[in-house]
């Protein structure tokens, strides 16, 4: 009695273990599964070089619009190119520590999205987070240093306010969900940099902003 029932026991465990495995193997495949869709390394650096830089690191979206309004105009339109938006993210962001992410890359598409790759240069944020789950935590350990791909979605909200949202977060070849918490933050700032350096233009009033292939464009008047 004492064997079967040991025997038992013991083919319990091992099922219990091989479905463990097999839900791990689920979970692991519905979260991290690659995405074939977000252009690889060598594809943002073509796209931004194939960009013209209109900008330099002195210049911002507030200096653009100045230059125009000395020119008398009351109409104003520009276009920032992915050579810019590279530049402008990467002066934003160089001194965030609350951001640690570098050598960021963006390349706007023509369905009106924004694919951005960076390098993860902290793990902690994520290794300290106790939102995060253990196993998450355990399969993505050893990716810091490695390049994560997102999408960017980016909506005019009125009033040099604009709604960022920032989806498809993969590092690899492996879509990380939980880097939402990176991400978050980075949102915010860049839909901050928008609004401060819209509101130092003084009297210009954006009325029309878009996502098309390769640049964003804005456009508004001049203000009394």
């Amino acid at each position: 009695m004492n064997e079967r029932g040991n025997s038992g026991c013991l083919i319990a465990v091992i099922v219990f273990l091989v479905l463990i495995i097999l839900a791990g193997a689920v979970v692991f495949f519905f979260l991290f599964r690659n995405r074939s869709d977000m252009p690889d390394i060598n594809e943002f650096i073509s796209e931004i070089e194939n960009s013209k830089q209109t900008t330099d690191s002195n210049n911002s979206i507030a200096d653009i619009i100045k230059i125009q309004l000395e020119g008398g105009t009351s109409e104003i339109s520009f276009q920032l190119t992915n050579a810019d938006l590279t530049l402008l993210a990467n002066d934003t962001m160089e001194n965030n520590e609350e951001i640690p992410l570098d050598d960021i890359m963006l390349n706007c598409n023509e369905d009106h999205t924004i694919d951005i790759t960076a390098v993860l240069t902290d793990f902690t944020i994520i290794s300290d987070n106790p939102e995060i789950p253990g196993i998450a935590k355990s399969l993505i350990g050893s990716l810091e240093n490695k390049r994560i791909y997102a999408t960017i979605y980016i909506d005019y909200a009125g009033s040099n306010e604009f709604d960022i949202e920032i989806v498809d977060i993969k590092i690899g070849k492996f879509n990380i969900p939980f880097l939402a918490l990176i991400f978050d933050p980075m949102s915010e700032n860049i839909s901050d940099m928008l609004e401060e350096q819209l509101d130092a233009a003084g009297n210009f009033e954006l009325q029309d902003f878009s996502v098309e292939e390769n640049y964003l464009e804005f456009s508004g008047i001049v203000t009394n």
